[in-house]
């Protein structure tokens, strides 16, 4: 996570990358998903939660909170097991 990154220019928006892993020795880590705020102050990524499945569905999913999200803070689920 990533809560002060300015994505397309928006301050501290934040944003979320997910990485595909493990890599191969000495590969380099291959982004599965990018996760990004597009509200200026969101703060996404301030928070992160994962490793757990919630629906059920035999793919972990990730919880992404954002505490600045329309001044009152924010928590999205990207649930697992989409292809890129």
């Amino acid at each position: 996570g990533a809560p002060y990154a300015d994505p397309d220019g928006v301050i501290d928006a934040g944003l979320v990358r997910i990485f595909r892993g493990p890599p191969a020795s000495g590969a380099a880590w291959d982004i599965h998903a990018t996760a990004t705020g597009t509200e200026a102050g969101g703060l996404v990524g301030s928070d992160i939660a994962g490793g757990t499945d919630t629906n059920l569905d035999g793919y972990d999913d990730v919880l992404i909170g954002a505490s600045g999200f329309d001044g009152g803070g924010r928590a999205f689920l990207l649930l697992g097991g989409f292809a890129p």
